[in-house]
């Protein structure tokens, strides 16, 4: 072959080599821009250094960044910026990023750059407004968002932000006129659908929640946070198998996030597999050294509080910043410091948890049951009032306040809460017995042999029913 032709062979070679790496590059911005973030991330992976591109360095930053993949999307991110300092895209992106490591400080700064740049971009006001949201700082998001909205009213992000805004101020009813705003803009909208579920979640609806992240998935099968969502959703209702199915599901679409496995883990502990989480938490702690690995330390203070080694479940508690606690975190710990003997600090911490959400009825069912156990059954009463008023889902409640009233010899109030136990479910095994005991002590004995047979029918081997109806047989 002559030097000529080996020439031109060279140039084609380059050039189709080239094209082919543009038209990849091409689609993997397309699969971001499409919300795919998992397949961008594959295409992207080997080419965007090749590519030494503004826009193959931001689009797989913000690739990484959707995939829980925060401090490679950090990286790519800044490379980004370095090809052009007033990226929007990038400036909004690095936002997003430290907004979601809650410091919001730092995020406002790269939205304030980006509007420095595009005074009136809609997305960069929707950013900007949602990290002061979530900041707490509402009245400073809401004129953000009625900038927004008087740029462009008829976008549905901008009423997904509103929405979001008088949600986490706790104004459900205009949160839910805003989010259904957003889906009479768009019908095939996952967040609006997303935060409709979150407010009735909040609201204690579980079935409407559970539906309205389900209508999440539906519009985009790729909307991470509505599966983790649903996830916690079926863990609270003991519905580990569905949980761990929708945890799996995030975790596939987050891979480079360790929520996924420490809620897989979590469900592990709900079903009382605790060396499998333990083996499961102790990997994610080990593998993401850079990473905030905060959840992954809560969960193993709650496995080793029930494997009843307590000073190492406070040893993984103290990791975690009081900023990531939630309302059970508060309650776990309580029960911690009360199996510890240590009574101040549990109060303290059933405080907290109320503090967190009065609305929480877990928080009074076992405030209930550590003051029946420490004798205060006037308190203990209280508080299963306050629980069963929340609608606890617990019959224990009922039986536990009943129990306190036994124990008070109040035996007619002991009995009116065994009664509306087993309005609830007629064959709760606990308060036909404490029933048929209350009944003896109020002298009832026939109405007290009818409820024990009752309890027999129920569990044929309950020893403690067959020897109280020996006791009666004898008098």
């Amino acid at each position: 072959m002559s030097k000529f032709y080996k020439k031109i062979f060279l140039i084609f070679f380059v050039f189709i080599s080239a094209s082919n790496l543009y038209s990849q590059i091409d689609l993997g911005i397309s699969a971001v821009k499409n919300g795919d973030y998992l397949r961008a991330v594959n295409i992207l992976k080997p080419l965007v250094n090749q590519e030494d591109s503004y826009d193959g360095y931001y689009y797989y930053g913000l690739a990484l960044l959707n995939t829980g993949s925060a401090t490679t999307a950090e990286e790519f991110l800044n490379k980004a910026l370095k090809k052009d300092d007033e990226g929007v895209g990038a400036l909004t992106a690095l936002g997003d990023l430290y907004s979601k490591k809650k410091n919001y400080d730092k995020a406002n700064s790269y939205y304030k750059k980006a509007l420095k740049v595009e005074p009136e971009n809609v997305d960069v006001l929707l950013a900007k407004a949602k990290n002061l949201t979530i900041a707490g700082k509402i009245d400073d998001a809401l004129p953000v968002l009625a900038l927004a909205k008087s740029l462009k009213n008829d976008d549905p992000k901008v009423y997904v932000g509103l929405g979001d805004a008088y949600y986490f101020r706790k104004a459900f009813r205009p949160a839910e006129e805003n989010y259904k705003a957003a889906l009479k803009l768009k019908q095939n909208n996952p967040a609006a659908h997303f935060g409709l579920g979150q407010i009735h979640f909040r609201e204690k609806d579980f079935t409407e929640a559970l539906d309205q992240y389900n209508e999440a998935i539906k519009d985009n099968a790729n909307y991470a946070p509505a599966y983790l969502e649903k996830g916690r959703l079926l863990y609270f209702s003991d519905k580990y198998p569905e949980a761990l199915t929708a945890f799996e599901s995030y975790s596939k679409l987050q891979p480079g996030s360790v929520d996924g496995q420490t809620y897989i883990a979590k469900v592990k502990y709900g079903q009382k597999k605790y060396d499998e989480a333990q083996t499961i938490l102790e990997k994610v702690i080990k593998d993401n050294p850079k990473e905030d690995i905060s959840s992954a330390y809560k969960y193993l203070a709650y496995v080793y509080n029930d494997k009843e080694d307590y000073d190492k479940a406070l040893e993984y508690f103290s990791k975690v910043p009081k900023s990531l606690f939630d309302t059970e975190d508060y309650i776990k710990l309580a029960q911690i410091y009360y199996n510890k003997k240590d009574f101040d600090n549990a109060y303290k911490n059933f405080d907290e948890a109320m503090v967190s959400d009065s609305t929480d009825n877990t928080i009074f069912y076992y405030l209930g049951i550590a003051q029946f156990n420490q004798k205060k059954y006037e308190n203990a009463i209280e508080s299963f009032d306050r629980s069963i008023r929340l609608g606890t889902k617990q019959l224990a409640a009922y039986v536990y306040k009943g129990l306190s009233f036994y124990s008070l010899q109040k035996y007619e109030d002991a009995l009116k809460a065994f009664d509306a136990a087993n309005q609830v479910d007629n064959a709760y095994v606990a308060s036909w017995l404490w029933k048929a005991r209350s009944e003896v002590a109020m002298d009832k004995i026939d109405d007290a042999r009818i409820s024990y047979k009752r309890v027999i029918e129920l569990d044929p081997n309950n020893e403690s029913a067959k020897e109280d109806m020996e006791i009666l047989d004898k008098k």
